[in-house]
């Protein structure tokens, strides 16, 4: 069984910078139903650009559960951490940029299916944090517009945060595709919000290949916590991914 991605489907992740409990609701009584919670449409604010920033500086590892839905219908699982490295100095595209590295590793443990999974990626940026472009083993994505990102959001904000091209490598004599991304905040509570950052992949002929949607809960002070990422893709032997961290 063939688990890895292709680089058309890691570009997903690199254009967002490789980069929810709900409030309110009571305990139900006797043998009814639980009630289920329901989102709070916050009046607040929510610090956008600071968010962004304290995400860019960040050197952490997050360890996840992983679940893996085949196009034979049958359910693949396990674990694994994401990493990615504090920033440092270098070029892209000719210009001074800052630098992160990225490495996913991930075992999928299915009775006899255990197929392990290892990727690194680089992605560049500009002293704003806005990202210039990113590269894998296979692949090369340069930035081809940028929009300005939001000092502050607030619930039912959406828009777009930049679009790529996608290359097979650095000589950009092959373009494998392109990806588009964008944000969106959704309800929580009534200090917090589900900031989405969600990349649309397509390929060289412009047909869509997937979606990933990484949600965060940010608060009104700007903190932050990864819930889940999650992949659709068009067709293959994977056709849904979702990482849920810890």
């Amino acid at each position: 069984m063939k688990l890895y991605r292709s680089a058309s489907r890691i570009s997903l992740a690199i254009i967002v910078g490789a980069l929810a409990a709900c409030g309110g609701g009571g305990g139900g009584g006797g043998d009814g139903p639980t009630p289920v919670p329901v989102p709070v449409a916050s009046t607040a604010t929510f610090p956008f650009f600071s968010i962004n920033a304290a995400r860019f500086n960040e050197a952490k590892t997050r360890s996840f559960t992983v679940s893996l839905v085949m196009d034979s219908s049958q359910t693949v699982s396990g674990t694994g951490t994401d990493s990615s490295s504090a920033p440092f100095s270098g070029t892209f595209e000719g210009q001074s940029s800052l630098v992160k590295n990225f490495a996913t590793t991930i075992t999928f443990t299915d009775g006899d299916i255990n197929v392990p999974v290892f990727e690194t990626s680089t992605a560049y940026y500009d002293s704003n944090y806005y990202l210039l472009g990113g590269t894998g083993s296979n692949y090369y994505t340069v930035v081809t517009q940028k929009y300005t990102y939001p000092q502050y959001s607030k619930i039912g904000d959406t828009g777009p945060l930049g679009v790529a091209t996608v290359y097979s490598d650095s000589s950009k004599s092959k373009i494998l595709g392109s990806s588009k991304a964008s944000y969106v905040f959704e309800p929580d509570s009534d200090t917090t919000a589900i900031m989405k950052l969600i990349s649309m992949s397509y390929d060289a002929s412009g047909n869509s290949v997937g979606t990933t949607t990484t949600a965060f809960r940010v608060s009104t002070t700007g903190n932050y916590t990864v819930l889940t990422k999650t992949t659709f893709y068009v067709s293959g032997v994977v056709r849904l991914e979702t990482l849920t961290y810890q």
